[in-house]
Order: C-alpha cells, then sequence, then structure tokens
C-alpha cells in the first residue's frame, strides 16, 4: 500500500481510513457516522478497524482493487491508521500501542502514560510541518513508538499538567458524581482540570464540568459522535430546550449558548457578550438538578435525539458488543511508575 493526499486522490480507487471517502472509494475503514464500514470489522477506533481489516479474509479482494489508502483530516488515530496499513507486519508488533495511541488522541482516554506521551508529541510536531501532515509525520511514527523519550521537550510540559490534575482527583479535590443511568457526570473542581484528566477518571459520555464558582459547561464527548461497539450509547439528546430553561432563571449579563448537537463535541454554556465564558449566576446546586431533571426527562424523547447509528448500524455494534471482552475499568492512567507497577 501506499499513502497519498486526499487532495490528490482523482479518481484513483482507493481505501479511505478514520474519514469519509470520495467518489472512488471502494472502501473505508472509519468509526464516524454512517461510514459505511463493513459490520464485521467495527471497532472503537479506525486504527482497531483496519487491525481488523488486515487480519480478514476479504483484505487480498480490496488490495487487488487499489493500492492507495488516504484520509480526508488529521489526527492521532487516522495518523496510526495509515501507518498500520503501510505497515501491516510491524502494526501487530505494535498492535497495544497503536490502539492506546489513537484511544487517547480521540477519545483523550489515556490507558498508559507512554500513550499521552505520544499524543502530545505529535501535536508538538504537527504545526511545524508545511503542506499534507501525513507525509511529514508517517515516516516518523516508528520512532515515536519506540523512542518517544527523544521528543521529551514536545510532552514534558503538558505530561506535567495532566498528572498534577490526575492528582487533584485522586486528592479528592475534586468531587467526581456519576449518574449512569443517563450516562451524565458531574465534575465539580476548584480549577479547570484538562480533558483528558477527566476523561481518563470517568468513562460518561456526557459531561456537566463545574470550574470554580459560577463557570458550568456541559459537553458531549466525542465517543457520542462516532459508531463504537465497546458499549452501548445513549442517543444526544438536543440542548436547546435546557438552554431556553436556564434563559428564564438567568440573572447574570450574558447568555446561555449550545452546538448543533451533531457537531463532533458539542456544549452548552454561559458566555458573555463577546462569546467568552464567564460566571453565571445561577447556584451550582440548580444547575445539576436542572441538568439532571433534564435528561431523565427527555431521553426518551425522540424528537430532540441524534445517533451515528442508523438501525442496521447499531444492530450490528450491539452484536459485537454483546461477544465481546469486558470495558477497562477504572482508573485508566496509573500515575505509578511502571516498575513501582511491577514490583506491587
Amino acid at each position: 500500500m501506499r499513502y497519498v493526499s486526499y487532495e490528490q486522490l482523482g479518481n484513483h480507487p482507493n481505501i479511505i481510513v478514520d474519514g469519509s471517502g470520495n467518489s472512488s472509494t471502494v472502501l473505508v475503514l472509519s468509526h464516524w457516522p454512517h461510514s459505511g464500514t463493513p459490520p464485521e470489522l467495527k471497532a472503537d477506533t479506525s486504527t482497531e478497524i483496519v487491525k481488523k481489516f488486515l487480519a480478514s479474509d476479504c483484505r487480498g479482494d480490496y488490495e487487488a482493487k487499489t493500492q492507495i489508502v488516504s484520509n480526508n483530516h488529521f489526527d492521532e488515530d487516522g495518523l496510526m491508521s495509515v501507518w498500520a496499513m503501510l505497515n501491516p507486519e510491524k502494526a501487530q508488533q505494535f498492535h497495544d500501542k497503536l490502539i492506546g495511541v489513537a484511544t487517547a488522541g480521540d477519545f483523550s482516554r489515556v490507558l498508559d502514560p507512554e500513550y499521552a506521551k505520544i499524543v502530545f508529541a505529535i501535536n508538538g510536531l504537527a504545526p511545524s510541518i508545511d503542506g499534507d501532515k501525513y507525509s511529514g509525520l508517517l515516516p516518523k511514527v516508528e520512532d515515536l513508538l519506540t523512542n518517544i523519550s527523544n521528543y521529551e521537550k514536545l510532552w514534558r510540559n503538558d505530561c506535567q499538567r495532566l498528572e498534577s490534575d490526575l492528582k487533584l482527583i485522586d486528592s479528592g479535590a475534586v468531587k467526581i458524581t456519576e449518574h449512569p443511568q443517563t450516562d451524565l457526570v458531574i465534575i465539580e473542581s476548584p480549577q479547570p482540570i484538562d480533558q483528558m484528566a477527566i476523561c481518563s477518571r470517568t468513562d460518561r459520555l456526557r459531561v456537566l464540568t463545574i470550574s470554580g464558582e459560577g463557570f458550568y459547561q456541559l459537553q458531549y464527548r466525542y465517543e457520542s459522535w462516532v459508531q463504537v461497539v465497546s458499549r452501548v450509547v445513549l442517543p444526544r439528546i438536543d440542548l436547546y430546550p435546557l438552554t431556553d430553561r436556564l434563559r428564564e432563571i438567568e440573572e447574570a449579563q450574558g447568555d446561555w449558548r449550545h452546538d448543533d448537537t451533531a457537531d463532533i463535541t458539542p456544549s452548552m454554556q454561559f458566555v458573555d457578550f463577546e462569546g467568552n465564558p464567564a460566571p453565571s449566576s445561577i447556584p451550582r446546586e440548580i444547575i445539576i438538578a436542572e441538568v439532571i431533571r433534564f435528561f431523565e426527562r427527555e431521553q426518551e424523547n425522540a424528537s430532540l435525539q441524534w445517533s451515528p447509528y442508523d438501525d442496521a448500524e447499531k444492530a450490528a455494534c450491539a452484536i459485537i458488543y454483546e461477544h465481546s471482552e469486558p470495558p477497562i475499568t477504572q482508573p485508566l492512567y496509573n500515575l505509578e511508575s511502571p516498575k513501582k507497577r511491577n514490583e506491587d
């Protein structure tokens, strides 16, 4: 296989990983909504979908049609997916690491500190590349996977911030309250917390974050935008009725705003007249109660629901879920060193 940038595909038959195809695409290997990925290949990350494809009986048929792989956007899951397609034997060697990097990059769920370092290093390298980022970073992937210590200047500060936030959570200074029936978690913190720290301490996909006094943000995590098979994902609920309700009781100068439900990670928060996050006058106990009641009341309201699955895709993912191993439980990111974990 060889990589060709999306803009240069033209009419050449191609395989697209982690994104959406064009008129000449013969196969899409992606967890994106309605991607058309064969049901038997579905997985949480596109990288794992690629790994399934490389081990599948259908691989030869598609590789006979095309030797071109591409993607319509750049991110860590896409980079690991393309690299695996180009290096199928090495991809087997780095199986867990590839999926771990993709998971940390896409879902902000860190299964091992090394995976976070690789993501931070990729984020540090990408802005310095002129032109196509895949062409610039694909030659560096194996070195990133095997010699991440060589890139310390790119990940040190981010890792220190992440570990500081994880320690704050684990100390009890951050209160985490889960409501599994509505897939909601409430994070109450004295200061803003890194998204990776939150997602590495809870699997709930609806996140109400309270930072300090009066700063509230309700967000749908990325996992609820893509097709995952390791769990049952509730449909997203349009936030406009909740936004309207909070506007009714808000007394501060500003406005409650929400993103479109089909956005990748839509959120709702109170902002000033310039659109910047601002403190709300509504007490936290009222915000918490309103958010909980909203999801309990509207969860079954089909007119407000959005989902990345059609009926057939939902059924296919449910079958995979029923026959899969139980998902990893928290804590995901262990702050202890590998040496100490081995001694225990």
